[in-house]
């Protein structure tokens, strides 16, 4: 069995590869003085002057030790099509990992559910409020027979600090019910499977990391399905979609 998941993870490894030039939507994280309006990867146009509004009603959870300040905004790249979906399941990623509640969290019991993930940070002060946010109108638009089969998944970029009592507090915080998990792990173990579902992230000064804006799918079996704009309306109608199939 160990060398079969060996095999299996070297066969990611020569994938990703492969797919390491396609990356989503990559943007910053961070308090920026930018133009009243930017334009997102599928062509809606996104207000900073909305962010900030959602930093000032506390949707921009963060906790001590995270200054973010006033950085120019770091421009990078951003792919002209979605990444491909995977022929494995992601859950053969192995690590070691725990949830919002501490205990030990093994990603194959997953399995037999729809997942909609995300990676985030949360002392993320523009981007990770807004895909938040666009994840919980996808599980409102949800239909209640899709919705009561639909995981939705959290991984925290910024293990170090997002300890699972903070991921814990971020999940009250955005009013996430039982069918929330949020995950924390080691920088290796965030690394491999940020990869795997072509997720880039990159640190950056005063603790702020630039990352893809992206919302996966994954189907019953942890294979990634869609992929989409985390940020736009349009990005939550493709979600939705994939998981009404």
């Amino acid at each position: 069995m160990a060398k079969k998941r060996h095999i299996n993870q070297e066969q990611i490894m020569k994938k990703l590869i492969l797919a390491s030039s396609i990356a989503l939507l990559l943007g910053a994280c961070q308090q920026t003085e930018q133009k009243a309006d930017q334009t997102t990867h599928d062509g809606e146009v996104v207000s900073t002057e909305h962010a900030h509004e959602h930093a000032a009603h506390g949707d921009a959870h963060g906790h001590d030790g995270h200054g973010h300040g006033h950085h120019e905004h770091v421009e990078l790249p951003v792919a002209d099509t979605p990444a491909p979906a995977l022929e494995e399941s992601v859950y053969l990623v192995e690590g070691d990992w725990k949830d919002q509640d501490g205990n030990t969290f093994d990603l194959n019991s997953l399995t037999g559910q729809k997942q909609v993930v995300a990676f985030i940070y949360t002392s993320c002060k523009e981007v990770c409020p807004f895909m938040m946010r666009s994840m919980k109108n996808i599980q409102d638009k949800l239909p209640e027979e899709v919705r009561a089969n639909t995981g939705f998944l959290v991984v925290s970029f910024d293990p170090e600090r997002d300890t699972p009592a903070i991921l814990k507090n971020f999940g009250e915080h955005y009013k996430a019910d039982e069918h929330w998990t949020f995950l924390n792990g080691s920088d290796d173990d965030v690394r491999m499977l940020a990869n795997t579902m072509n997720i880039r992230y990159q640190h950056a000064e005063g603790g702020m990391i630039n990352h893809s804006n992206a919302i996966m799918v994954l189907d019953e079996y942890g294979k990634m399905i869609e992929q989409a704009n985390g940020t736009s309306t349009a990005g939550e109608d493709a979600v939705v979609a994939a998981l009404k199939q």
